[in-house]
Parts: C-alpha cells; structure tokens; sequence
C-alpha cells in the first residue's frame, strides 16, 4: 500500500503540470519578436563607429567613477561629448558630470553648442545658468535663466 504522503505529492505534482500546461504558452508583456529594426537613415547622419566610441567613452567614464580613479571620469565624458557632436543630449549630461566634478569651463562650452542645437531638451538653458553662476557671470546667467523660463515655462510648477 502507498503511504498517504507520496500519494498527496503525486498528486499535488500531477495537478501543478495540469495546471501549467493548461494555460497555452506563456508570453512576456511588450512587443511582439522579432523587432524590427530601424532603417539606418532613421538613426541619424551621424555614422556608427563615431556614436559607437562616443557611447564606449561615455561608458568608460562612468566605469572610472564607480570602480576606477574617479577623476579620470570627466576627462572621458568630456572625449564622448567630442566623439559625437550630433547627440545634444548627450552634450547636457556631460556638461551636468563635469559641472559636479567643478570642470566648468569645459561644461560652458558643451551647453553653449547645446543651446543653440534645434534639437536640444529646454532645460539646457537652466544647466546653462548654472554653469555661469558657478563661473561667476551672474549677468550671463540671468539672462539664460531667463531664456530657459520663456522656453519651458511649465518647469517652474
């Protein structure tokens, strides 16, 4: 006669693989596969390998930051925002690392070209003045204070 316990486990188990298998296939939430990819043209002018090291530099300065000496960080967000003129957003957020590492003239150039970029985020003007007030231009950075409340007026609620 079989013990009652190795009957409840079998039992159990046999009901789990039922149970399981009665609900077809399972499927992870998001987009059907496989993804398409986009066109080339679709990602910019900007050929890859200039992207490619931009991101791979970018990718290094943070590697310095979390595990490596980390004031070689800036310097390497510095060479990603050179590697790839095209990305404003990726100018912006060199320009906001330099800024907390106190490299702000390097930061002002980056905003200055981002700020007259056609594609770039309205908080640029925002960072801008933070640049020139860590500069000491107040007069500069009122002005772009200024710039960035008619741009994006919504930011300040």
């Amino acid at each position: 006669m079989i013990p009652r316990a190795i009957f409840l486990l079998i039992g159990v188990l046999a009901g789990g693989i039922l149970a399981c298998g009665c609900k077809g296939p399972h499927r992870l939430p998001g987009p059907d596969f496989p993804q398409k990819r986009p066109a080339p043209s679709s990602l910019g002018s900007v050929p890859a390998e200039p992207r490619a090291e931009a991101f791979a530099r970018y990718a290094a300065g943070i590697s310095h930051e979390l595990s490596g000496p980390p004031e070689d960080a800036p310097e390497d967000y510095l060479r990603a925002a050179k590697a790839d003129t095209s990305q404003p957003n990726l100018r912006i957020e060199t320009a906001h690392r330099l800024l907390q590492a106190n490299r702000t003239q390097p930061a002002l150039e980056l905003l200055q070209k981002a700020a007259g970029h056609p594609q770039g985020p309205g908080d640029v003007h925002a960072m801008l003045a933070r640049a020139y007030i860590q500069s000491g231009e107040t007069n500069a950075a009122i002005i772009a204070n200024q710039t960035a409340i008619r741009k994006n007026p919504q930011a300040l609620g």
